[in-house]
Protein backbone atom coordinates (compact mmCIF):
# COMPACT_ATOMS: atom_id res chain seq x y z
CA UNK A 1 0.00 0.00 0.00
CA UNK A 2 1.25 3.53 -0.82
CA UNK A 3 -1.47 6.18 -0.94
CA UNK A 4 -2.87 5.89 2.58
CA UNK A 5 -5.97 8.98 3.74
CA UNK A 6 -6.40 10.03 6.99
CA UNK A 7 -9.33 11.12 8.16
CA UNK A 8 -9.63 13.13 11.02
CA UNK A 9 -12.32 13.94 13.71
CA UNK A 10 -10.85 16.94 15.13
CA UNK A 11 -12.76 17.47 18.27
CA UNK A 12 -10.80 13.85 19.04
CA UNK A 13 -7.54 14.80 17.37
CA UNK A 14 -6.77 18.72 18.99
CA UNK A 15 -4.22 20.05 17.22
CA UNK A 16 -3.94 17.06 14.52
CA UNK A 17 -0.81 15.75 16.66
CA UNK A 18 -2.08 12.14 16.05
CA UNK A 19 -2.75 13.22 12.66
CA UNK A 20 0.87 14.64 11.87
CA UNK A 21 2.29 12.38 13.67
CA UNK A 22 0.82 9.60 11.25
CA UNK A 23 1.43 11.29 8.19
CA UNK A 24 5.22 11.22 9.12
CA UNK A 25 5.51 7.62 9.75
CA UNK A 26 3.20 6.92 6.55
CA UNK A 27 5.99 9.56 4.38
CA UNK A 28 8.77 8.05 6.02
CA UNK A 29 7.89 4.49 5.00
CA UNK A 30 7.91 5.50 1.38
CA UNK A 31 3.94 6.26 1.22
CA UNK A 32 1.55 9.17 0.46
CA UNK A 33 -0.90 10.52 2.68
CA UNK A 34 -3.83 13.16 2.28
CA UNK A 35 -5.57 14.30 5.70
CA UNK A 36 -9.02 14.88 5.10
CA UNK A 37 -10.68 16.29 8.13
CA UNK A 38 -14.47 15.15 9.10
CA UNK A 39 -16.55 17.27 9.35
CA UNK A 40 -18.83 16.37 12.16
CA UNK A 41 -21.14 18.69 11.93
CA UNK A 42 -22.07 17.77 8.43
CA UNK A 43 -21.83 13.88 9.74
CA UNK A 44 -18.96 13.44 6.71
CA UNK A 45 -21.28 13.91 4.40
CA UNK A 46 -18.49 16.21 2.18
CA UNK A 47 -16.47 13.31 1.83
CA UNK A 48 -18.84 11.70 -0.54
CA UNK A 49 -18.59 14.92 -2.39
CA UNK A 50 -14.84 14.87 -3.06
CA UNK A 51 -14.87 11.33 -3.71
CA UNK A 52 -12.15 10.89 -1.31
CA UNK A 53 -11.12 7.30 -1.49
CA UNK A 54 -11.14 6.86 -5.20
CA UNK A 55 -7.44 6.67 -4.85
CA UNK A 56 -6.87 5.55 -2.02
CA UNK A 57 -5.47 1.79 -0.86
CA UNK A 58 -6.08 2.43 2.32
CA UNK A 59 -8.17 5.01 4.70
CA UNK A 60 -7.48 5.37 8.02
CA UNK A 61 -10.25 7.14 10.79
CA UNK A 62 -9.29 8.84 13.90
CA UNK A 63 -12.09 9.30 15.73
CA UNK A 64 -13.94 7.92 18.07
CA UNK A 65 -16.87 5.25 17.14
CA UNK A 66 -19.19 7.67 15.46
CA UNK A 67 -16.37 9.07 13.62
CA UNK A 68 -15.54 5.76 12.54
CA UNK A 69 -19.33 4.07 11.66
CA UNK A 70 -20.47 7.58 9.67
CA UNK A 71 -17.34 7.24 7.33
CA UNK A 72 -17.72 3.66 6.90
CA UNK A 73 -21.50 4.72 5.86
CA UNK A 74 -20.45 7.70 3.18
CA UNK A 75 -17.92 5.34 1.89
Amino acid sequence: MKNFHIITNELKDKNLVVTRKLQSIIEEKGGMSQVVLFDVKSNGKSLMEEAFLEDADCALVLGGDGTLLRVAREA
